[in-house]
């Protein structure tokens, strides 16, 4: 997962310049399954290349069914 999140690092679909005491990010559209949803990645210093934020309209872990290091396929749409 690591090598495919830095492909994706040049390629932010939106920034994310927050107000001054939050972190910016780089925003991907993706979906999982038919749920739309998106990547966040957090550009903060010593972030684990390992991990991805999603946020979605839905509660995935309820409508997946998913519990801690539950394994799903996001696609990101361009």
């Amino acid at each position: 997962m690591a090598e495919k999140r830095k492909q994706l690092q040049g390629s932010a679909q939106f920034v994310i310049e927050p107000e001054k005491g939050y972190c910016p990010g780089n925003l991907f559209k993706a979906v999982i399954g038919t749920i739309e949803c998106a990547i966040i990645i957090p550009q903060i210093p010593k972030y684990p290349d390992d991990v991805l934020e999603i946020i979605s309209p839905v509660y995935l872990r309820g409508k997946l069914g998913l519990a801690d290091g539950s394994m799903v396929t996001v696609t990101v749409t361009f």
